[in-house]
């Protein structure tokens, strides 16, 4: 696995009996907590420089006198850990690819990097833990589980990789496609915004109770977001619906991931690329201009959020036919 490196601080929890004293080591560095009455435990650990692995020894003790528990977690590192959440685009997998077998090659050269993959998950209410949606637990990048890994999530992690040679890259991606804006969205931000429900099947607040709420446990380094698909087509929404909705989810992840403050997360807005279909376009474009209002302070100094950063795709490729079109 990775763990976010410094200058953050990265988050563990686990459970036990309640009372119980956890006791982490590794290397020159203890850390202590109790198990609280929830029968959850969490630690944080000090800043760590990218390195690794290393191995960490858990201790579990219940109070007078009961057994103590051992447990070592090998193969940690310190790193950056990122996001890659979104709709179709994002889910398209690796395995797809005209040239899979030969990025698989080119993926084994990549040795710091370690991926995890969510499932599929809704909920009416928030849960605590991601639980049985968890499609592949930390690896490294190999062919069984590069087939039905996010191409746009590694693409990016290489380039990542690429940049920051010495820094191990821990890549956890959750996509679903055909999934509405409001499903991502917390209900605190859906009333404040008065977003009107969803027309598809996905309902408000689902993927955000399921996974989303979990997964702010985790330290992060940041989110690569590549969502929209949905909102040019059957839910489509306007200007000011776009703007509150983004905002209000952008900042809620930057208030409740593990050791964030507001503006210490930065996310990357992927824009909608372009579509064969006349009827899908004409609700793509909008969007684009939305995503850009939101990501561009140079152009759009009234409406833009700090520390966005976008990828524009409409120049990728002349026309889509067919959806290789966009990786190959």
């Amino acid at each position: 696995m990775v763990l976010q490196m410094a200058p953050k601080r990265a988050h563990l929890w686990g459970y036990g009996v309640p009372d119980a004293l956890v006791t982490l080591t590794f290397d020159q560095i203890s850390e202590n907590t109790t198990v609280q009455e929830s029968e959850i435990w969490e630690l944080w650990l000090p800043p760590q420089e990218a390195g690794g692995p290393h191995i960490l020894h858990f201790e579990h003790q219940e109070l007078s006198g009961g057994p103590l528990t051992k447990v070592n977690v090998a193969g940690v590192l310190f790193g950056d850990v990122w996001l890659c959440l979104g709709e179709g685009n994002m889910e398209f997998f690796m395995g797809s690819l005209d040239n899979f077998e030969e990025e698989v090659n080119v993926a084994s050269t990549f040795y710091g990097m370690r991926l995890f993959h969510v499932g599929r998950g809704e909920a009416t209410e928030e849960v605590p833990e991601i639980g049985t949606n968890i499609e592949q637990q930390w690896t490294t990048p190999y062919e069984g589980v590069l087939e039905w890994y996010s191409a746009e999530c590694l693409f990016f992690g290489q380039m990542l990789s690429n940049y920051f040679p010495a820094r191990p890259i821990g890549l956890i991606e959750f996509a679903w496609t055909g999934t509405s804006l409001q499903s991502w969205m917390p209900k605190q931000v859906i009333e404040e915004c008065q977003t009107r429900e969803a027309e598809n099947t996905h309902p408000s607040s689902g993927i955000h109770n399921a996974i989303m709420h979990p997964l702010s446990k985790f330290t992060v380094r940041g989110v690569l977001w590549d969502h929209g698909d949905s909102i040019s087509e059957s839910d489509a929404m306007n200007r000011s619906e776009f703007h509150c909705a983004t905002r209000g989810l952008f900042d809620h992840w930057r208030a409740t991931f593990a050791d964030s403050t507001a503006g210490d997360l930065p996310i990357g807005l992927v824009q909608l690329g372009p579509d064969s279909s006349v009827a899908v376009a004409e609700g793509t474009a909008p969007v684009r201009i939305f995503q850009m209002e939101l990501a561009d302070p140079g152009l759009y100094p009234e409406t833009a959020m700090d520390k966005i950063f976008t990828a524009a795709t409409f120049d990728l490729v002349d026309n889509i036919t067919s959806s290789k079109d966009l990786f190959t």
